[in-house]
């Protein structure tokens, strides 16, 4: 019960400063925009839930981000990691040439591995530079060609020439969850993202956590009945509903805090 109601502490936080910035991508919406789920707004003009009622997987090919592929054809935007293609009505991916291992250790005679935003392999950067331009972001610098997360974002960005701090393209991009290629059934059966408990913002989750195995325990309702509710396998929820949920993950039994707060998904947090 600490738990839960630390974690409910942690939620409210979270609600609260992004309901100060609308349209805040830290809060658990960033799979909803990749799943192509309508926003509803509230009374304040921000998002309080989505409506995911076009996200139905077709009977032939593939669906990902509000296209339908055609069997054998190749996925257009996924994570430049990622060569995938439609197989059936699956997407399979397979490895690329190189892996994207981002900035990692200096290299001797302060040589560097320099990344590209929407490419996967690296490319090392060695002395003398002609030009090296250094773009400081919370505090960090970082070197031309390597990569940062800015806090309280769900952004992935490149230092590069020209950078004055705006966290926008050709710098910056919100981060690929690609739930659809990852998660597809979790997603048909309505299952849970779980996210990480020790990160304050809601990007992309780390694992889906199903009904079936599981055991909900701790539940408290919310006084308020609405009409969005969350589904989780066969069972609904109202909007703010929270409890604990006991599974299973690599033959560990594991907890996870989740609440109903932005629907159709239960957002729970856990250890990963």
């Amino acid at each position: 019960m600490y738990w839960l109601t630390k974690f409910l502490i942690l939620f409210s936080t979270i609600a609260v400063n992004a309901n100060c910035v609308c349209n805040s991508t830290i809060d658990g919406s960033l799979i909803y925009e990749e799943l192509a789920c309508k926003s509803v707004l509230g009374s304040n003009n921000c998002t309080t839930s989505y409506n995911c009622s076009n996200l139905k997987a077709p009977k032939k090919g593939c669906l990902f981000h509000r296209t339908v592929y055609k069997d054998g054809q190749a996925i257009n935007d996924a994570h430049p990691c990622k060569i995938c293609y439609c197989n059936g009505t699956n997407i399979v991916c397979d490895p690329p040439f190189c892996w994207r291992l981002g900035p990692g250790p200096v290299l001797p005679g302060n040589c560097y591995h320099v990344i590209e935003l929407n490419r996967c392999c690296l490319i090392t950067r060695c002395p003398p530079y002609k030009h090296t331009n250094i773009c400081v972001v919370n505090n960090v610098p970082h070197l031309e060609g390597q990569s940062f997360h800015p806090i309280n974002t769900c952004l992935e960005c490149v230092c590069q020439a020209g950078f004055d701090n705006k966290l926008v393209a050709p710098f910056c991009r919100k981060m690929r969850c690609d739930v659809q290629i990852t998660y597809k059934k979790e997603i048909e059966n309505s299952c849970a993202p779980l996210y990480d408990i020790n990160s304050n913002k809601l990007c992309c989750p780390r694992n889906f956590v199903c009904q079936s195995g599981s055991k909900i325990q701790n539940l408290v309702r919310s006084k308020k009945e609405t009409g969005t509710k969350c589904k989780f396998g066969s069972k609904w929820f109202n909007k703010n509903d929270a409890f604990t949920l006991v599974y299973k993950n690599d033959g560990k039994k594991r907890t996870a805090n989740c609440v109903c707060s932005l629907p159709p998904f239960l957002t729970c947090k856990g250890k990963i």
